[in-house]
């Protein structure tokens, strides 16, 4: 089963309008450089998330990685979709509860099955992703049972002790198909209507989509940046730093440890963005570099090729008045 029958297929959108900040380890924007759009000052609520369908699969078809990993995305948009629903501080819902006891037999099913080749990185995934949406729900509601902590946790050392060395590259692209619609460095930018520094790059993107983690990291920061809208930015050590922009919300908390292809949020187009897109970026020791240059080495050829769609829009022509001619000019 592909990731992209699991979630959904990618499509082209408008052009995005960005802004730049001075770096991700310092999330405070110029207000020179940021451009508002009316009533953007406050945060917006965050779009709707997706309800997506079940991962169909024969009640006898063998757990595999990638089957858990399919079924792992589903729970956890599901799970946001019901505390998007929720008032703050409610209990837990008993369908919630009820999804949980599904999804922790499923890793049952799979921890049952013999270990296969490349089982690394969906296990990696799997873990990442049951962590972060336990953290979510006692975040979002009014306390969790012990029973259903303890029961995760007690998993959660089993997928530890499965668990190898991930294969293949370090890092990956945060969609399944790079379409580029935006480059980085100077352009014309199509909200600001002048010249500015475009940081990153930006990727088509179908509204809802998950946005997955580059690679390994610890998020440090997940919420609302004005321009930015909801983002997530991760330290990947090593004086390496990845940005996500525009999300229709973040699926991840502050100081949560992700590793790489773990769903981190929704596609949308809150901020300042003139459509629905992923504004991507990529920081080297507190300087933005190019992703389509120096990210794109650390995916390596094994990874997924991007495509350039467009290029920056470009500052229109402006007509020049003539000297008038003939008489009494």
């Amino acid at each position: 089963m592909t990731w992209n029958a699991t979630v959904t297929a990618l499509a082209a959108v408008s052009l995005a309008g960005c802004v730049t900040a001075h770096g991700p380890g310092a999330l405070t924007p110029d207000p020179v450089e940021v451009v508002q759009l009316p009533s953007s000052w406050e945060p917006v609520k965050p779009e709707a998330p997706a309800r997506p369908a079940p991962v169909p699969a024969p009640a006898d078809a063998p757990m595999t990685s990638s089957l858990l990993r399919a079924r792992l995305v589903a729970f956890v948009l599901e799970a946001e979709a019901r505390r998007s629903d929720a008032e703050p501080g409610s209990p837990i819902p008993e369908s919630q509860l009820g999804a949980w006891e599904r999804i922790q037999g499923d890793v049952e099913r799979f921890l049952a099955e013999s270990p296969g080749e490349g089982d690394a990185e969906d296990v990696q995934v799997a873990r990442g992703s049951l962590r972060a949406a336990l953290d979510r729900d006692g975040q979002a509601y009014g306390g969790l049972p012990p029973e259903l902590v303890r029961s995760v946790e007690e998993r959660l050392a089993l997928l530890d002790a499965r668990m190898g060395p991930p294969p293949g590259p370090r890092f990956q692209w945060p969609l399944d198909e790079v379409k580029v619609t935006s480059r980085f460095g100077k352009r014309f930018h199509p909200i600001a209507h002048r010249k500015k520094m475009h940081s990153g790059i930006d990727m088509a993107a179908e509204r809802n989509q998950p946005v997955l983690a580059a690679g390994a990291g610890i998020v440090v920061r997940a919420g609302w940046m004005h321009g930015y809208g909801y983002e997530v930015t991760i330290d990947h050590g090593n004086g390496r730093m990845t940005r996500y922009s525009h999300l229709a919300r973040t699926l991840v908390l502050e100081g949560t440890q992700v590793v790489r292809g773990m769903p981190l949020g929704l596609a949308g187009r809150t901020g300042t963005a003139t459509g629905v897109h992923l504004h991507f970026e990529y920081w080297k020791d507190d300087v933005a570099r190019d992703p389509l240059k120096d990210f794109q080495k650390l995916v390596g050829d094994q990874g997924q090729k991007p495509v350039v769609l467009s290029r920056p829009p470009r500052r229109p022509k402006t007509a020049v008045a003539r000297k008038p001619e003939g008489p009494g000019a």
